[in-house]
């Protein structure tokens, strides 16, 4: 089997398993989700725009930070602004010029710890996480697919030729004896 065969194989391996672990961790999100969904409560917050760091990159737009009050304590989340049905950046302009003049957001949260909030309520937020599970499933599927390919039609296709010294007698592996 040749490097660069063993190479793709290895990368795809990997992948695979990279995404069977994070497809796993998105089950466990949407079933954690569900059982909050189960309780959850709604208020609401004060959203503003997401604090942009020197390293941002363009999604920090689309991002937004809140805080809420529930029994006379403030609590803090942070997610996709409200509304963001269009990831265009004309459609992430509007929103955010409809949430600077109206910052009020619909805070969903669980009643036995309102640490654990959303701006997307959570039987939805579960949904969504199944599908990011789903998909990187059949990735990581696909990639093992790839693995077995490589594996299988990726052998040393060059042909085994035998090197001989001066005066030593040769073993070719397709005759049975050695030769003079």
């Amino acid at each position: 089997m040749g490097a660069r065969s063993r190479s793709v194989g290895g990368s795809a391996f990997l992948l695979s398993l990279l995404a069977f672990v994070y497809g796993g961790l998105c089950i466990y999100l949407a079933r954690h989700d569900l059982t909050v969904a189960k309780n959850e409560v709604t208020t609401t917050g004060q959203a503003s725009l997401h604090h942009r760091r020197k390293d941002s990159d363009i999604f920090d737009s689309f991002r937004c930070d809140y805080t809420f009050m529930v029994n006379d304590r403030f609590y803090t989340g942070n997610g996709m602004c409200p509304g963001q049905a269009d990831h265009s950046v004309k459609g992430a302009v509007e929103n955010l010029a409809g949430l600077l003049q109206n910052p009020k957001v619909t805070v969903y949260y669980d009643p036995a710890d309102p640490t654990t909030n959303s701006m997307m309520e959570f039987g939805a937020k579960s949904s969504y996480d199944n599908g990011k599970a789903n998909l990187s499933i059949l990735v990581g599927v696909i990639s093992l697919i790839v693995v077995g390919v490589v594996y299988v039609f990726g052998g040393n296709k060059a042909p085994q030729e035998v090197a001989a010294d001066s005066g030593e007698s040769v073993v070719d592996p397709d005759k049975t004896g050695p030769e003079s």
